[in-house]
């Protein structure tokens, strides 16, 4: 049986002048696995998950006037359907703060090596909210307008649905 190609949706993006935010999401897949029951062969789909990723601006501008963003040195986070509602609740206004730290995952066992990944959301002090990613060193950070908030917990709610494929 040929696997299916994947599909890449767009991004929603939000610019400004001071960094760049870009929500992927990928929505559940066949990634291969079936099996036979009484009913005919059974495909299981693998469930999907949302990256974001977000770059600084670079303090310059292209040649259109456009703002350039230094997404070579990006920082991005897989998002799960758990980190999807914490930050629907960040944009409510309630606390947002989602840690991702690779050495948890060897049962302590790792050397701390891997750098802990920190996405944190709050309400802006004059408007909007303000987003930051972290990881090790390396910080981005860029405000959310109302109406980009609006749109964003749209988009949230419709990727938990789509990252299960119900």
């Amino acid at each position: 049986m040929s696997q299916q190609p994947r599909v890449q949706l767009p991004a929603f993006r939000i610019h400004t002048r001071t960094g760049a935010i870009q929500f992927t999401l990928q929505p559940a897949f066949f990634a291969g696995d079936s099996f036979k029951s009484q009913s005919g062969e059974i495909r299981v789909m693998k469930k999907g998950y949302l990256m974001v990723e977000m770059a600084n601006a670079a303090g310059k501008t292209d040649r259109h006037g456009n703002m350039v963003y230094d997404w070579p040195n990006k920082i991005s986070m897989k998002l799960s359907e758990v980190d999807i509602q914490q930050i629907l609740d960040g944009l409510r206004g309630q606390p947002c703060k989602i840690v991702h730290d690779p050495n948890k995952a060897h049962g302590g066992q790792a050397d701390g090596q891997s750098p802990k990944s920190v996405l944190f959301l709050s309400r802006g002090e004059q408007y909007g909210f303000f987003m930051t990613i972290s990881r090790g060193e390396k910080k981005a950070k860029c405000p959310v307008s109302e109406l980009e908030a609006a749109n964003l917990r749209l988009l949230l709610n419709r990727a938990i649905v789509r990252i299960y494929a119900w």
